[in-house]
């Protein structure tokens, strides 16, 4: 009898024991991604230019590399980047919506901006490399003119660009 009272105990507590284990697990290894900390909010002001994109060019990289930030009036901002050496074919992607079309349904780059005080913020999502978790990255930086802002030590120049990049993301609401 004594037994029978055991072995049922067992099972039942070592199912929920599992069950317990098993939920902190799934818990830690959750792809979801981090809030982007930041309201998207209209950009009505005239401290930017909104026509085009900003982008830095690394000067010691290889191959070269250019970064680039579209920001929309819609409080949107979507980054991308290409080799110098292919830098034309990526703004034909940007023109005709292929690139688009390739990063709509990835959270990698796609944020929101704010500027205040001529500072501007940037929140955007970044794939932690190793564990495939979406974080958030926060870069902020001082605008210095229509045509530029500094974030990180890097002096972003604006470039006059159309058509932009569709700027509807269905991970910001």
């Amino acid at each position: 009898m004594r037994l029978l009272k055991k072995l049922t105990m067992t099972n039942k507590i070592v199912p929920t024991v599992i069950m317990i284990i098993m939920s902190f697990n799934f818990h830690s290894c959750s792809k979801d991604p981090e809030p982007l900390g930041m309201d998207r909010v209209w950009y009505t002001g005239d401290e930017l230019r909104m026509d085009g994109y900003y982008y830095y060019d690394y000067p010691t990289s290889k191959p070269e590399y250019r970064e680039i930030w579209f920001l929309y009036t819609n409080g949107i901002a979507q980054q991308a980047g290409a080799q110098l050496s292919e830098l034309d074919a990526r703004e034909q992607s940007f023109r005709d919506g292929s690139f688009y079309a390739r990063t709509n349904d990835r959270r990698n780059g796609w944020g929101v901006f704010q500027v205040q005080n001529n500072m501007i913020k940037i929140n955007h999502w970044r794939q932690q490399a190793g564990s495939g978790r979406w974080i958030t990255r926060s870069d902020i930086g001082e605008i210095t003119s229509k045509e530029s802002f500094m974030v990180g030590g890097k002096a972003f120049q604006f470039k006059q660009f159309y058509p932009k990049l569709d700027s509807i993301c269905r991970f910001i609401p």
